[in-house]
């Protein structure tokens, strides 16, 4: 008799969505109140900003996203010839969470507008000479910190919720419940790219806890609505 692997459960997101969402505001707002300013400087006095290898990590997502927008297309198309294997059903799912998950990203980026720890770039604004980048309002070069409300489509104000955690997260969790064997490998490398995140003053660590929040949303809702193809799957 098969069964429905957890991650499918409905009953897990409506927990996941209130008493997880009360969890996750109640540490995003100590983490902006008490904890993100003094560890990105932290980080930046002690160099650990410096180390630009630990910023590959953020690439998983960039790479990943073209390519799932590629093989939904071929999925797409393939099915005006044939019926889907249970594989590529699979893989389209996982394309549309992390495709999914791009959108509610910045949908939540433009309403909390927030600034970055260090620079960043926006096209077509002058370059800063002090840190060869674009127009910054970082707060470890700036001292600039805040909310700048609906205004998110600027990449100044963009920084939060992590949309690289709410991506990977999206991803990684329908390949762990469609793959069981991968879990602790992805649970791993999830944990490595997020800890990098922080320490490459990338994003505040308050905005990786709402993104991973928004990341397992985005990640458990395909698969409950695909329950059918996780029976047995635990």
């Amino acid at each position: 008799m098969s069964t429905a692997s957890p991650f499918s459960s409905w009953a897990m997101i409506n927990r996941l969505l209130f008493i997880g969402g009360a969890v996750t505001l109640v540490l995003t707002l100590v983490s902006i109140r008490w904890i993100d300013l003094p560890l990105a400087s932290w980080i930046h006095a002690h160099g650990l900003d410096s180390r630009l290898w630990m910023r590959w990590f953020l690439d998983t997502p960039i790479v990943a996203t073209p390519v799932a927008m590629i093989y939904m297309l071929i999925y797409i198309v393939r099915r005006k010839r044939s019926a889907a294997t249970r594989g590529e059903d699979d893989w389209f799912l996982v394309s549309a969470a992390l495709l999914v998950s791009l959108e509610v990203k910045y949908v939540l980026k433009l309403a909390f507008g927030r600034t970055w720890p260090r620079e960043v770039m926006n096209v077509g604004a002058p370059k800063s000479a002090s840190f060869d980048c674009v127009a910054s309002h970082g707060y470890l070069n700036d001292g600039i910190h805040l909310f700048n409300f609906f205004q998110g489509a600027d990449k100044q104000y963009s920084a939060f919720p992590s949309g690289s955690t709410v991506s990977l997260i999206a991803m990684v969790v329908p390949i762990m419940a469609l793959y069981p064997r991968f879990r602790w490998p992805l649970v791993a490398f999830s944990a490595v790219s997020l800890l990098f995140f922080v320490l490459t003053n990338t994003h505040y660590l308050g905005d990786v806890v709402a993104g991973l929040y928004v990341g397992l949303l985005c990640g458990l809702v395909p698969l409950a609505m695909r329950a059918d193809r996780l029976a047995g799957r635990v």
